[in-house]
């Protein structure tokens, strides 16, 4: 990898504002850069923006024979890739020392910490497992890569599902994700990376850009669970640190990886939300309840199933105003005791289905 040399210029400014308790980009110490989690409409699909750093992961599978000596483990793997679009640094053909260290602190923290289930991947054991492979590519270097590669394979890994996969005997039945719903992967529990970069006149600070990291004397990384377990903690290089420094940088990891957590918690829900509306953001049903002893004059005064079917057009009703949106309810109460329900659909397609009413062709 070509090294790109920071100016001299440069560097005594970054190292004069950190040692007067500043950070060019305007944070504190211990300030994260925004956070941004985006999902795709593939499962797996996770794109992670940490700054100007921005990494994409892809987490796919398929059916392996098991090891010998794990016969029923699934298998896991993890691939870091840098391009030249990344940085001018990059080189392409084969990997970089960077590379290979950002994957082996992903892999330290999700792999050897056993926070998926291999087990779970097993499908018959000694002969078919599952085999996931986790692709993590960086699209934009702006410091910190490790935090932003490991978030974006730990919201992969997360947000992946695999094919439902049902076991009758000897037949093994792999369903297509677009015939049955697929199984999400069992995670024990989730592993944040929080990096800190170091200074020689004793500052520490937490996700370093890439001036800061250019100009610092070694950077340290804390993997940690909401449990407030230290998975893994990996120091590259540099110079010694304290052990009472060190002691520093979990306890504030502690608050941060809650910080990113919960950012993670909310970009799931977001996908699941936006998932479920789009499922069922389809054409007018029709559904047509049958009310009995009910007129025009005399809607109001019903009893038993009728009084029933009304209480559910209601609730139909309610809930789908409650929803926000274009989503709409029409409940209408005709002669001959029926009542007509639209629910779902654009706003021109409710035009349609209410004009069908006013007219009685519904």
């Amino acid at each position: 990898m070509k090294e790109t040399v920071l100016s001299k210029n440069d560097r005594q400014f970054v190292e004069s504002a950190i040692a007067e308790g500043l950070r060019v980009d305007g944070r504190e110490f211990l300030d994260l850069r925004k956070i941004g989690i985006q999902f795709g409409d593939e499962w797996g699909h996770a794109e992670v923006t940490l700054g100007s750093t921005r990494v994409l992961a892809q987490t796919s599978c398929e059916v392996v024979a098991p090891s010998e000596s794990r016969p029923t483990e699934g298998q896991i793997y993890y691939n870091v890739e840098l391009s030249p679009m990344a940085a001018p640094s990059f080189e392409v053909g084969r990997p970089s020392a960077l590379s290979v260290e950002v994957r082996r602190i992903v892999e330290r923290g999700l792999k050897e910490c056993k926070a998926v289930d291999c087990e779970s991947l097993c499908i018959v054991a000694g002969e078919k497992v599952w085999a996931v492979r986790v692709d993590v590519h960086i699209l934009n270097h702006g410091g910190n890569l490790v935090d932003a590669a490991a978030l974006a394979a730990l919201a992969s890994v997360v947000h992946f599902k695999r094919p439902h996969v049902d076991v009758i005997g000897d037949d093994v039945t792999i369903h297509p994700v677009t015939e049955h719903v697929p199984d999400a992967l069992s995670v024990h529990h989730r592993p944040v990376c929080v990096s800190f970069a170091y200074f020689g006149g004793g500052e520490t600070l937490v996700d370093p850009t890439l001036q800061e990291e250019d100009v610092s004397t070694g950077t340290i990384t804390v993997a940690m669970n909401a449990h407030r377990e230290v998975c893994a903690l990996h120091k590259v290089g540099g110079a010694a640190l304290d052990p009472s420094a060190v002691l520093e940088c979990i306890r504030e990891a502690t608050t941060k990886m809650q910080e990113i957590s919960a950012v993670l918690d909310a970009a799931i829900e977001a996908d699941a939300n936006a998932r479920e509306d789009k499922k069922f953001k389809r054409g007018p049903s029709l559904k047509k309840l049958k009310l009995i002893n009910t007129s025009e004059t005399a809607s109001e005064d019903v009893g038993g199933a009728a009084a029933a079917a009304l209480e559910e057009a209601e609730r139909v009703k309610s809930s789908s105003s409650a929803g926000g949106g274009s989503t709409r309810a029409v409940v209408e109460a005709k002669g001959g005791g029926t009542a007509t329900l639209f629910q779902g659909g654009s706003s021109s397609a409710w035009d349609e289905a209410e004009a069908d009413v006013a007219s009685g062709e519904a």
